[in-house]
């Protein structure tokens, strides 16, 4: 499958999401979703393999050491009990319930 085919396919789905929803990202033709989103889109981006890579390269102003980035995952990974949780979290609020 060539590279615009892909980016129609992801460019639709991209439209089918609505402000709030849970998105869980899969590998391939998914991942190129983030970056069709418009800045004022507010859904919920989740996915099992991290985030980064994923979406617009951010500025200069915008970048992070990569020691910082894995502080924070480590950080946030070791706040929950797994995926149905981060869910859960993102539905209901609740942190470390």
């Amino acid at each position: 499958m060539n590279a615009d085919v892909k980016s129609s396919i992801a460019a639709r789905a991209a439209q089918e999401l609505l402000p709030g929803e849970i998105v869980n990202l899969g590998i391939g033709i998914p991942n190129l979703i983030p970056g069709l989103l418009g800045d004022t889109t507010s859904v919920f981006l989740h996915t099992e393999n991290g985030l980064l890579g994923v979406g617009p390269r951010p500025g200069e102003d915008e970048l992070d050491s990569l020691r910082l980035i894995i502080a924070h995952m480590v950080e946030e990974t070791a706040q929950h009990t797994g995926q149905a949780d981060i869910i859960r979290e993102l539905i209901d609020g609740r942190v470390n319930d």
